[in-house]
């Protein structure tokens, strides 16, 4: 079961991302204590006061910030400063609490109902999406098919008194573009049925440090990736210059570099898609190509383990000892190479 701890560790992390001035007329403010005479706060770095109309903004913040993840999108100030001063305050009763066992009281939080929302999943996904939901503790579960054919997946907690629950499995990379890309994520050495996919020769760009060859990609069992030679290249060495000179003569100038950092500071990614993480993944090969407009390619393990289907609409950070990598020659916006 997944512990309280890693919720609020997860939530902050989003927080922190945005700016802390909290707004004149917030929900934040609700709470907190105003002079009558002069019409100031009492104390404007107090947390505020627990109280239905805060809870019930709380939830709806929770529910963006999941939202906002999924897409790629960034967490607004209002978002976020939500979050981070009601997790002081719910610290602050965590405290008035304890104390009330030697005498003190504190008023009881009741925390109403709250929903989050998932769009944009695809159909071959959508029920192990809904199935995360349900085993995060969430009451009702319900899809609804949009226009193009994917699905929005919307779901209701009753907290019954406590914070709402953990992040939903399958979305552990908490970080913000720059430093996570969300995109199309396909395949190759292998194909999803276990083919051999025709346009890979399935000998990987970069050397398994168990055998000291190249990886063999056409390997059911490999757990890895390969990410476009221009994210590589701008994200690894700061060279850009592919924009203007093209990718192929400056690949040929810098691939053995670009072999040279990974040999020696093993990057790995954390992808999630559909519900689904995969963790600790090797970078294999280089790819896919721009033309493609695909953010990342999988090895057949990969994308089994993600239930990609052959395709899917996945996440990803990149992590050098344990810290996220600022992602660099890709376009947020188009989710394309630029």
């Amino acid at each position: 079961m997944l512990q309280f701890a890693k919720w609020v560790v997860a939530m902050l992390t989003l927080a922190a991302t945005a700016c802390t001035n909290v707004e004149k007329f917030s929900f934040v403010r609700l709470g907190q204590r105003y002079d009558q005479n002069t019409g100031q706060l009492v104390n404007p770095s107090e947390a505020p006061m627990l109280s239905d109309g805060l809870a019930l903004n709380y939830a709806s913040s929770v529910a963006t910030a999941l939202r906002a993840q999924f897409n790629g999108t960034r967490i607004t100030n209002e978002v976020a400063t939500t979050l981070q001063v009601t997790l002081a305050a719910l610290a602050g009763a965590g405290a008035a609490a304890r104390e009330s066992a030697v005498g003190s009281s504190q008023k009881n939080l009741q925390i109403m109902k709250h929903t989050s929302t998932i769009d944009e999943i695809s159909p071959s996904q959508v029920d192990q999406v809904v199935q995360d939901f349900k085993d995060a503790g969430a009451a009702s579960v319900t899809k609804t098919e949009q226009e193009d054919g994917n699905f929005s997946v919307i779901a209701t907690f009753d907290d019954g008194g406590g914070p709402p629950p953990a992040v939903v499995p399958g979305h552990t990379v908490t970080v913000d573009p720059p430093f996570s890309v969300t995109g199309r994520a396909t395949m190759f050495g292998l194909n999803y049925d276990g083919s051999h996919d025709p346009e890979d020769d399935g000998i990987g760009f970069f050397t398994d440090p168990a055998t000291g060859r190249s990886y063999n990609t056409r390997n059911e069992a490999l757990a890895g990736c390969s990410l476009p030679r221009e994210v590589m290249l701008s994200t690894f060495l700061s060279i850009d210059s592919w924009k203007t000179d093209g990718i192929d003569r400056v690949w040929a100038h810098n691939s053995h570099s670009v072999q040279e950092y990974v040999n020696r500071n093993k990057p790995l990614l954390t992808i999630d898609s559909g519900g689904k993480t995969a963790s600790d993944v090797p970078l294999v090969d280089a790819g896919p190509a721009a033309g493609t407009h695909n953010s990342i390619d999988l090895t057949f393990f990969v994308a089994h383990q993600l239930e990609t289907n052959g395709a899917a609409l996945a996440t990803y950070e990149i992590l050098v000892d344990g810290a996220p990598l600022e992602i660099k020659g890709w376009n947020f916006q188009t989710r394309d190479v630029g």
